[in-house]
């Protein structure tokens, strides 16, 4: 039996493929935010936002090169919805990659209710957020999301996989619909539960920090708060952030 790949996470899909030769799939990113009626393929204003926030960090010589529309992501997350669709048709056995990550437990909660009646096998590998390594000196490394993942440890970590059983992924799936039903704009992973909140629960971090000045300087701000907080929040929600603080 064929077996797929499964993520929500893009750097992590292309360490997926640089080691495994069967097909890996990126599901739709960054659920933590925006509307989830996205997955349903429900309106295109997340998008429209997080290709405006793309464009507005982008630096001068980033304008040369190639920044998504709202049509490319949308069309993105689409293409990964289709080839998910294409592997249950083809009963595919699926291995989906996940962390304590509030998108990766958004999108679990989603597979797992698409994936609620799907008969063949369904595994997953949990990958922890902190982990100690021996080489070449003993470290303790935190990851904010599966793209921090070394992908030499791949291998290793895909002989720890575990079946979801049907009776798992209908009692994970049930999560989807409070999800789903909640207007809050953010989901957020608190001691490894998802919680919902407005918009503005991050700006926070940005206390004492803004000034007009403040997208000149952009990327080296958010890299500040990348390195200050442990969160996983992607440049281009900050730029929104920004941009709405700053008016």
């Amino acid at each position: 039996m064929t077996l797929v790949e499964l993520t929500f996470n893009a750097r992590f899909a292309a360490n997926l493929r640089a080691t495994f030769a069967h097909t890996v799939i990126l599901l739709p990113t960054d659920l933590q935010f925006g509307d989830l009626d996205r997955l349903d393929a429900k309106g295109a204003g997340f998008y429209r936002l997080k290709a405006e926030c793309l464009a507005l960090g982008a630096h001068q010589d980033d304008q040369q090169r190639f920044l998504p529309t709202a049509r490319d992501l949308q069309v993105t997350d689409a293409q990964g919805l289709l080839q998910l669709a294409d592997a249950m048709a083809a009963h595919a056995s699926l291995r989906v990659w996940k962390m304590a990550t509030a998108n990766d437990l958004v999108g679990f909660a989603w597979l797992c209710q698409r994936l609620q009646a799907y008969p063949e096998a369904v595994s997953q590998v949990q990958l922890p957020m902190r982990m100690v390594v021996t080489q070449p000196l003993p470290a303790l490394i935190q990851n904010q999301n599966l793209g921090d993942v070394a992908p030499q440890r791949l291998t290793e970590s895909a002989k720890n996989a575990t079946a979801l059983s049907l009776a798992a992924r209908q009692g994970y799936g049930e999560q989807w619909h409070t999800l789903v039903a909640d207007p809050l704009a953010v989901r957020m992973q608190v001691n490894g539960q998802l919680i919902t909140a407005p918009e503005t629960c991050y700006d926070w971090a940005l206390n004492g920090h803004l000034r007009p000045e403040t997208f000149q300087r952009g990327r080296q701000l958010i890299a500040e708060l990348v390195n200050r907080y442990p969160i996983d929040v992607p440049d281009w929600w900050w730029y929104y952030r920004i941009r709405a603080v700053l008016g």
